[in-house]
Parts: structure tokens; sequence; C-alpha cells
């Protein structure tokens, strides 16, 4: 557990190897845009889009992680990595009106915003949940 644990801690029994699919997603992403640069960009996009497909489709399958909020956030931050890496793709097209480029900005600022919302909300609240407990248990004491 002490040297292992932070593989498989906080996921179900039955998603024990859940860190490791994470990880395994990285690196292809990654050898995706290192070892194909004789493609075009758009046909690593895509490529990369199936991996992501795949891999928001399983987590949504498997739900890994043993609190359902982790499973929501891992979630909604797959969601914003997909989002920014498909309005992305419209960057590299020099064919968009410059008004649309900032429309798709905003909105791709906007999706990754939310899902800071969400994440700064979970950690905040569940400290704040654990501050006020230990402040009951601390006054209710005296």
């Amino acid at each position: 557990m002490s040297r292992l644990g932070f593989l498989y801690t906080g996921l179900n029994d039955n998603a024990y190897y859940w860190e490791i699919l994470l990880h395994f997603r990285k690196v292809a992403m990654i050898c995706i845009n290192v070892f194909l640069t004789t493609f075009k960009p758009l046909y690593r996009a895509l490529i990369g889009f199936m991996l992501m497909i795949v891999y928001i489709e399983l987590l949504q399958k498997v739900q890994p992680y043993s609190n359902p909020e982790i499973n929501s956030l891992e979630f909604y931050a797959n969601m914003a990595a997909f989002a920014t890496f498909y309005g992305g793709l419209f960057f590299i097209s020099s064919d968009l009106p410059f008004s649309l480029t900032i429309i798709l900005f905003l909105i791709i600022f906007a999706i990754n915003i939310y899902f800071y919302f969400i994440w700064g909300k979970l950690m905040v609240w569940s400290h704040l949940q654990r501050l006020f407990a230990w402040c009951r248990r601390k006054c209710g004491k005296q």
C-alpha cells in the first residue's frame, strides 16, 4: 500500500487498473503528436478524437472512482479537453473570419471556465465541509 497505493487508492475494486489506463491515454496522445508528424494535423487530431471518445465512453461505463463526484469531475475534465482539442482544429484553418474565431475562442474559454468552476466548487466545498465538521467537534467538546 505504501509503495503502489497511489495507483489505486480512491478507485472502485473492479477498476484497480484505471490509473494505468489514464496514463496510457496520455502517452498515446503524446505519441500521436510526436510519431505521426508526417500526417496532416487534421488526421492526427482525428486519431486523437477517436482515442478520447473511447476513453470517455469507458469512463462513463466503468465509473472507476469510488466517489461519484470525482467520476463527474473526470468526465467534465475530459469534455473540456475534447472541446479545446476540437476547437483548436478551427484555428489551424485560415479560412475562418475573425469574428467567428473570437466566438469560437469564447466558447472554448467558457467550457474550460465551467470545468474550473466545478473543480473549484468540489475542492472548496469539500474542504469547507471538513473544516465545519472539525469546528463542530471542537466547539461541541468545550
